[in-house]
């Protein structure tokens, strides 16, 4: 493209896409530059000629990422929460089990010699 421009065989108001660093291209990292659009006319699909803020605005795209950390946070939150409904089922029923198992064991004398509670 950029010997085409040179030699006046491009349009005029063609624009030059960025040179891409193949490095690293096949990664699809949502901010590597094979992503960006330099056409400016893009922006005739809107309304108004804008783009959307999401688009376009730092501050909007980082309250977007802070937006999903806070409903990962909550989801992750109530993961824990029912883990630890969970483990204090599990050791409650153990517990049971074990003073069931030393009651057998004592003879049904949870105060006799052989009690190690």
């Amino acid at each position: 493209m950029l010997y085409t421009q040179l030699a006046g065989n491009a349009p005029a108001n063609a624009i030059m896409p960025l040179e891409l660093n193949t490095k690293g291209i096949f990664n699809l990292d949502v901010d590597a530059d094979i992503w960006i659009d330099a056409g400016s006319d893009d922006f005739k699909q809107f309304p108004n000629n804008q783009p959307p803020g999401w688009l376009v605005d730092p501050n909007v795209q980082k309250q977007i990422c802070d937006a999903q950390e806070y409903i990962n946070s909550q989801q992750e939150l109530e993961c824990c929460n029912a883990e630890c409904y969970n483990l204090q089922t599990w050791i409650t029923e153990q517990d049971a089990a074990v003073q069931h198992a030393k009651q057998l064991c004592c003879g049904g004398m949870p105060n006799s010699e052989n009690d190690y509670t």
